[in-house]
C-alpha cells in the first residue's frame, strides 16, 4: 500500500471515550465505587473530594502525577453510562475550595 493509502478510520468520539475508559486502572474505579458506597447518602447523593481520591490512589501504588497527566481522574463519562448523574467542580481562579466530584442518582 502506497502512501497516502490507508485503511484505517479516524477513531469516532465513542470509540475515544471507550479507548480512554479501558486505559484506566481498575483500581481507580474501585476507589471511586468505594468511595461512592461510603459517602452516598439515602438520597442518592455523594460527594467524592479530588484531593481524598488522590491519597487512596497513592496508598494503592498508584502514581499521583501519572494518573493525573493520563487523565485517570476523568471518570466521569464512564460514571454518567453506568447511570449516575455526575457533576465535577473545582474552584476557579482567586476562589478557595476543593475539587470534587457529586454523584446522583437519575
Amino acid at each position: 500500500m502506497g502512501r497516502g493509502q490507508s485503511t484505517a478510520a479516524p477513531i469516532t468520539p465513542d470509540e475515544a471515550i471507550r479507548s480512554h475508559h479501558r486505559s484506566i486502572p481498575v483500581e481507580i474505579i474501585e476507589i471511586f465505587n468505594g468511595m461512592i458506597s461510603e459517602k452516598i447518602s439515602g438520597s442518592g447523593r455523594a460527594v467524592i473530594y479530588l484531593d481524598e481520591v488522590s491519597k487512596r490512589c497513592v496508598d494503592a501504588g498508584i502514581d499521583k502525577q501519572e494518573a493525573m497527566d493520563k487523565k485517570w481522574f476523568d471518570v466521569e463519562p464512564m460514571f454518567r453510562e453506568a447511570g449516575w448523574k455526575v457533576e465535577y467542580d473545582q474552584p476557579g481562579y482567586n476562589e478557595s475550595g476543593r475539587a470534587h466530584y457529586v454523584f446522583s442518582r437519575i
